[in-house]
């Protein structure tokens, strides 16, 4: 909590009203939801949101009011952001300045170009078949899986195939396909290794999944199941 007004105002009894907690949350579709929470429900509270460039700063912006507790959702472009609440009673105080990252995820563009494979095919879907049950065959002791095919209509697909993935236990032989899907068009979260992906015709078994570097990305590897 910061002071910004001169400290001898409010002296002789006044009420000074501290600010609240604010809370950031990316929605992943270009806006973010601002949730406010304080114990002065008739205090009127201002956001504010500047963009964060060292280089050449910008403006504060008022980006909304609450009375009380409450929350805003704001539009924004893709971007780095500081925020802060300014309640005034008294005395003008400031809630902790907070950083945040903006982005939208209507497609995946952006991963397109990483570094560690060598994507061929962007924006094609494919069929995750999540799976729901298993039963064994007792005379074949065959494991037999039940799925709800869901399809997933934008996904970055790589040949990966002879190429080492680090995990968290050291190296790992991974291929044929590496598929890069929006957490938000995935059904589990993480990946179910039990489900397949079918992918131009082809079933693949579910090997390894990451988190990508961006956390509303999963790396999914996946192994032609009729591979010679």
């Amino acid at each position: 909590m910061n002071l910004v007004a001169n400290p001898l105002v409010g002296f002789g009894g006044s009420i000074i009203h501290q600010p609240g907690t604010l809370t950031v949350t990316d929605n992943g579709d270009g806006t973010v939801t601002f949730q406010y929470a304080t114990t002065a429900s008739t205090l009127q509270s201002t956001l504010w949101i500047r963009p964060a460039n060292g280089s050449s700063p910008w403006s504060w912006e008022n980006s909304g009011t609450f009375t009380g507790s409450g929350s805003v959702t704001v539009s924004l472009m893709d971007g780095d952001y500081f925020t802060y609440v300014s309640v005034e009673s008294n005395l003008v105080l400031i809630s902790d300045i907070q950083f945040f990252s903006v982005s939208q995820y209507d497609d995946l563009t952006r991963w397109g170009n990483r570094r560690d494979a060598s994507f061929n095919r962007s924006g094609l879907p494919l069929t995750y078949q999540q799976y729901t049950s298993g039963s064994t065959n007792p005379r074949t002791g065959r494991v037999v899986k039940q799925f709800n095919p869901v399809l997933i209509s934008k996904v970055i697909v790589s040949e990966v195939t002879d190429r080492d993935v680090a995990g968290s236990n050291g190296n790992v032989q991974i291929g044929d396909m590496l598929f890069r899907i929006r957490r938000l068009d995935c059904p589990d979260s993480p990946p179910d290794l039990r489900s397949q992906i079918v992918f131009d015709s082809v079933t693949y078994d579910l090997i390894w999944r990451r988190k990508s570097s961006d956390l509303y990305v999963w790396d999914v590897f996946g192994r032609e199941i009729n591979a010679s």
